[in-house]
């Protein structure tokens, strides 16, 4: 296994004691690193914000640290500092190529690019206040270049990757690398028509039968109108084409897969050579589930060097669309500020109500309590009296030595509202924009909605959104509405979903059990037999401490009947038994 290294001080150290470590590489050339280790190990001293660690020939400086009382997490992110030395108060150019752009924002930072020449497109450039960094950004939206960058920090390299337009050899299946799959799908910003719009109005009415949008109605017959403005495009022959390009996107359902894997390549990179998975590739996955065999661009791939069997694989249609919401979190945060303004939220609806109070108190007396050498601040109203009186006033901060609180009640309380110097907060309601703690501790929470990706709930495991308990026997998938066991070794035993109960050993489905609905509408329980040997009825015998059979079904034998099981009605008539010899034994009845 490779090792990673910790430069502190001027020295290299080896680091060793860490679990839970992963990298996440996303499409664009965004790559972070996590990983646990105890605060109590004598690595944990020489890790700080901004040293530099080293894996796999890659650079990532440390970003932050959550250090708790038996495990800190640190995260750190690829170093692209020197590619942010410099700001270019303008970088602004009429359809420039790739390889210019590139040349112009590098130059003077020793860093160079690799394929630059696969990218024939030319676009424009209006930026203002930006870093080479910045730039290097900008290549890889949709609208602009539309690449990708496999980033070598060590030899201060950017090898360019185009998107494929045909799937490899790689491929994703339950029957031979896929462990888990989970779905999503959303339409909401699907549209069928665009009216494109480039500089001062250019339009491309006149290389298209006059018409200033373009339709596609691959998926829908309806027409979902939507305008695209963008100031770059100055010629309207670049502006139809990337208009299609854009449309061909929003015509479709956003849909993306998280694959859970089994990394064939990086367990066995001989044998299984041809399974390495890229960023940007196409890969062809097989869900049996849907039924479907589709092709999906690889937009996020997240490694466990130290568990390669945990390795996830990130698949979507809109590859754009998904890489934007993995690697752009400034626009993200930027998009949920400018909905919070919009429509606001109960955390802002209390800030106003709390400044309507503030700013509108009128009255009340600050009193130093006692007058000479006082030890508390004392803010209240004089309901009897126009003058302030401990005595008689009813509504009464106090500030002390041992901390605030407010009461409607008098000096002597009680106070429902107050902070004191052990750090406890006694509040009726509190209402926040964002919580943070290590340990939460309740005995109602109401009206609340936890959503998370990872961490853990009482031993259970968040993982992708799944909750997994801590041997890894029990799943509860809540996006699919599906409960799984598994045995000790992650075989799957059951699930548990809407369709009904279905067995299982090994990759083989045994059958289910459900509700199934007849042609009267009465419902009633099924036994499905799938891929199984039998069905048996058994009854446990206590004195013997087994399970004795009392009814048994097999293809080939039929109906088995054991000793002591009788059947004395059949649709309401009486039975005949027939004895077949050898404890076969059949039954029916006569009109």
């Amino acid at each position: 296994m490779k090792a990673m290294k910790l430069y502190s001080g001027g020295k290299v150290y080896p680091l060793s004691c860490i679990s839970n470590w992963c990298i996440t590489s996303s499409l664009g050339g965004s790559k972070t690193m996590q990983f646990d280790i105890s605060p109590q190990s004598p690595e944990y001293r020489l890790i700080a914000e901004e040293e530099r660690i080293e894996y796999d020939g890659t650079y990532y400086n440390i970003k932050s640290i959550n250090e708790r009382r038996t495990i800190a997490t640190v995260n750190a992110e690829i170093d692209l500092d020197e590619l942010k030395s410099k700001i270019f108060s303008t970088f602004k150019y009429d359809t420039i190529s790739f390889v210019q752009a590139m040349s112009t924002a590098l130059d003077g930072t020793n860093w160079s690019v690799v394929g630059a020449g696969l990218v024939t497109a030319k676009r424009s450039f209006d930026l203002t206040d930006v870093t080479p960094l910045d730039i290097v950004n900008n290549c890889t939206n949709k609208t602009m270049y539309n690449v990708s960058f496999d980033v070598d920090n060590i030899r201060k390299i950017l090898n360019v990757s185009v998107p494929a337009t045909l799937a490899n050899n790689v491929f994703f299946s339950d029957e031979l690398n896929l462990k888990e799959l989970t779905f999503k799908g959303s339409s909401s910003g699907f549209a069928t028509r665009l009216y494109a719009y480039g500089k001062d109005g250019l339009s491309f009415a006149k290389i298209n039968n006059g018409k200033e949008y373009i339709d596609n109605n691959s998926y829908s017959n309806k027409v979902i109108a939507i305008v695209w403005r963008d100031e770059r495009y100055t010629k309207a022959e670049s502006l139809l084409v990337d208009a299609q390009e854009k449309l061909k996107e929003l015509a479709l359902p956003e849909r993306s897969y998280v694959c859970e894997i089994i990394d064939l390549a990086r367990l066995n990179k001989i044998e299984y050579s041809e399974f390495y998975i890229r960023l940007n590739s196409v890969i062809t996955l097989i869900d049996r589930r849907r039924n479907k065999r589709l092709e999906h661009t690889v937009v996020e791939i997240k490694e466990y060097p130290n568990e390669a069997l945990n390795n996830t694989v990130t698949l979507s249609t809109s590859p754009e669309k998904i890489s934007r919401k993995l690697i752009d979190n400034t626009t993200r945060i930027n998009q949920i500020s400018t909905t919070v303004d919009k429509q606001p939220s109960v955390w802002q609806k209390a800030i106003e109500t709390a400044t309507a109070l503030i700013t509108g108190a009128s009255g009340g007396y600050v009193v130093l309590n006692p007058s000479e050498k006082p030890s508390e601040l004392l803010i209240m109203n004089a309901p009897d009296i126009n003058t302030p009186d401990i005595n008689t006033a009813t509504k009464i901060w106090r500030f002390n030595m041992n901390g605030f609180g407010y009461s409607n009640n008098g000096y002597n309380g009680p106070f429902p509202l107050a902070m004191t110097m052990d750090g406890a907060i006694v509040a009726d309601f509190i209402t926040t924009g964002t919580l943070n703690a290590d340990i939460i501790k309740a005995g109602t929470l109401q009206g609340i909605k936890i959503i998370a990706t990872t961490g853990s709930i009482a031993g259970w495991k968040m993982e992708n959104g799944v909750l997994v308990s801590d041997d890894g026997t029990m799943k509860l998938d809540s996006i699919n509405n599906t409960i799984t066991v598994n045995n000790s070794d992650g075989n799957k035993l059951m699930t548990v979903s809407k369709d009904g109960i279905k067995f299982w050993r090994g990759d083989t489905e045994i059958g289910q059990t459900g509700i199934r609905g007849g042609d009267t509408g009465q419902y009633g329980l099924t036994f499905d037999l799938i891929d199984g040997d039998a069905m048996t009825w058994s009854v446990y015998d206590k004195s013997q401490k087994v399970y004795v059979n009392k009814l048994r079904y097999t293809e080939s034998e039929g109906l088995n009947v054991s000793n002591n099981f009788t059947c004395n009605q059949l649709f309401g008539h009486d039975v005949t038994d027939i004895d077949l010899g050898n404890g076969l034994h059949a039954w029916g009845y006569s009109e």
